[in-house]
């Protein structure tokens, strides 16, 4: 294959990843059409109220709570869905985000994973009140609470809460 084929082939390719680059953690220097963006959050009418659903809980360790508020923006429109729960910190993060958006439906706060919100979230598990979770995770730090972490995550397997960790 020529070089200039080549281009050819790493142009189109890096075109088609172009609106998941966020996502993906890439960068591209050969951004052809910018114009053309993928619109991935865009708004539609879930089958059930918020009201109707368990809690989506969002969890994050300290390291990665820039990461779950990117996250959350880059798909409001899917989240405002649920009934979303998480720490103290968390849900600040999450009423900022959504400010003035009133269809939006919380849950209850919890303590921060330390002091016992990793527990508060196994309870909310085991009396069928939490249906999903999204834990974004640092593995590169020590937790003093790693034993509620692993906990947390073992019981979500038990209670068959969909789990999904950075």
């Amino acid at each position: 294959m020529s070089k200039e084929s080549t281009q050819d082939v790493l142009d189109e390719v890096s075109s088609k990843l172009y609106p998941f680059r966020d996502e993906l953690g890439l960068e591209s220097s050969n951004r052809k059409n910018p114009d053309n963006v993928f619109k991935m959050d865009e708004d539609f009418h879930p089958a059930f109220a918020p009201s109707d659903m368990r809690c989506l809980a969002l969890v994050s360790h300290n390291e990665m709570k820039a990461t779950m508020k990117h996250f959350v923006i880059l798909h409001k429109n899917i989240l405002k869905k649920f009934r979303l729960t998480g720490t103290n910190s968390t849900m600040t993060m999450l009423k900022e985000v959504f400010k003035g958006d009133n269809s939006v439906v919380f849950g209850p706060s919890c303590q921060s994973g330390p002091l016992g919100g990793d527990a508060e979230l196994v309870a909310m598990m085991c009396s069928g009140g939490l249906g999903g979770m999204l834990f974004f995770q640092d593995p590169m730090s020590s937790h003093p609470h790693q034993s509620d972490i692993d906990c947390l995550l073992r019981q979500a397997l038990v209670h068959n809460v969909m789990s999904c960790n950075t």
